[in-house]
């Protein structure tokens, strides 16, 4: 099974049945961060930096990104050794390590990017990490900023809510108003 394979499997057996690890290591540690600006060409662009913690025990060999399946990634690069896995209307990109000397190590870190005409929302991803010989696996999982596109109520909508609130305000007047009168 090439090392393409092993990533999809494995994803997809740590988020079916949660992540699991060998009782004989400790810890995998990462962080991620993301900065998302938007230069004049009115596009915006993601840069993710994933780092595995030194106190770490596995090495970090990939990393799955939800992303709108609208999103039209451009522009997509990553670690060197880092293979890229993404179709225009795929809801996810991975990169994945090609060999354990590209892993990302214990202390180390690695930069993911790319652009989309669509803006932030927030999008689960995941990290694997394995230890050098493979017989320890262990997943982190979580929610960052990520290509997407968020609810955007329909007009009528925002119509109805507005004269909703207006129609509140307006009973204690007319209440008010009603009693006066009566006196």
């Amino acid at each position: 099974m090439n090392h393409l394979k092993k990533c999809a499997f494995l994803s997809v057996v740590l988020v079916g049945f949660g992540s699991w690890r060998s009782s004989a290591h400790g810890e995998f540690l990462t962080s991620l961060s993301v900065s998302v600006s938007q230069p004049a060409d009115g596009r915006f662009h993601y840069l993710y930096a994933l780092t595995n913690q030194a106190g770490s025990d596995l090495n970090a060999f990939s990393f799955i990104l939800n992303v709108s399946p609208d999103a039209a990634l451009e522009s997509v690069t990553g670690p060197p050794g880092w293979a890229i896995t993404y179709a225009v209307v795929d809801p996810v990109i991975a990169w994945d390590s090609a060999s354990s000397a590209t892993d990302l190590s214990p202390g180390t870190s690695g930069l993911f990017e790319f652009s989309s005409r669509l803006g932030p929302t927030p999008r689960d991803f995941i990290v694997l990490g394995a230890d050098p010989s493979g017989v320890s696996f262990d997943a982190n999982q979580g929610v960052t900023s990520a290509p997407g596109i968020g609810a955007v109520p329909e007009p009528s909508s925002i119509l109805l809510c507005v004269l909703g609130i207006l129609g509140l305000f307006s009973c204690p007047r007319l209440r008010t108003r009603s009693s006066l009168h009566r006196d």
